[in-house]
Parts: structure tokens; sequence; C-alpha cells
């Protein structure tokens, strides 16, 4: 039996895989966790997000508008087929909405309609989601078959 290399996505960072490695993160509140498979190949990334948009910071990873095409960038360099990608996205929590006056301009919403936009822009297929809310998550990625396990006090455990 082949063991499985788990890699750890911090929290504003990007990994890619060409094995079958399970990619893992955690503490999604309004955060968002971003995946790229190559389901030809059997290789992807995670991307674990902060905010919706770079204010010009050098750390292009903590942002969507910057941190998705990043995160294509280094599939690309896996020698993947663009055609062959399909995403899914995970977080993007309103964890704190009693302290909200609108809700709709929360970080966590904001951060999953900004993913949804450069995906779409990109011309990539956003195949599943699980956002929203108002809990934290974590996730593995499993490469070998491209499922997402997903894990939460509130809604216990699923696979997308």
């Amino acid at each position: 039996m082949q063991k499985t290399n788990e890699i750890i996505v911090d929290t504003g960072n990007i990994r890619v895989s060409n094995d079958s490695s399970v990619l893992i993160t955690s503490a999604l509140g309004s955060c968002v966790a971003i995946t790229l498979y190559d389901k030809v190949q059997k290789l992807g990334g995670m991307l674990h997000y902060i905010l919706p948009e770079n204010p010009g910071g050098k750390k292009k990873e903590k942002y969507a508008d910057t941190g998705i095409k990043l995160l294509l960038e280094k599939m690309l360099e896996l020698n993947v087929d663009k055609k062959d990608l399909v995403a899914k996205m995970v977080g993007g929590a309103v964890m704190f909405e009693e302290f909200m006056d609108n809700i709709e301009n929360s970080i966590g919403k904001r951060n999953v309609k900004k993913g949804k936009e450069i995906l779409k822009n990109l011309g990539i297929k956003l195949m599943s989601q699980d956002t929203g809310g108002n809990y934290g998550r974590s996730v593995k990625f499993k490469l070998s078959n491209g499922n997402i396990y997903i894990t939460s006090y509130k809604t216990g455990a699923k696979i997308i």
C-alpha cells in the first residue's frame, strides 16, 4: 500500500502536487480555499486566501484576485492542460454576523464572490462549493480522486 503524502496549506499560501498527496488546510472562517484539479493527470493545487483584493502587497497568495491567478500559473508549470482543470471552493463564512450591519458586505461573502468572478474570467469551471454559513471548516483535498473532505463542528463531515 502506497503511503499518502500530506501537505499542509497554511493561511495565505499555495501548494501544488503531482503525486498522490492530500492537501490539507484548516481554520477556514471568512477565508476561502480554492482547489484546482486536473482530472486527467490526477494532480492539483490549493490556495487558502484571506481577502478578496490585493491592495498592492507582495504576498499575492493572501488575496483572491492575485492568488487564484498564481495558483493557475503553478498548475500550468506542472504541464496541465487548462481545459482539464476544475475548481472547488470552500469557506467564506460570516463568522461574526451579530457585529455586522451589512452581512452581504462581509469579508466571507466578498471572498466567495471575488473567487467566483476570477475563476469565471480565467475560464475555469467551478464544479462544486461549500461556502457561507457562520462556522469554520477544515479541508482535505485528495489528489488521487479529486474529492474534498470537509469537516466542521456545525455540519459534521461531507465530501464535495
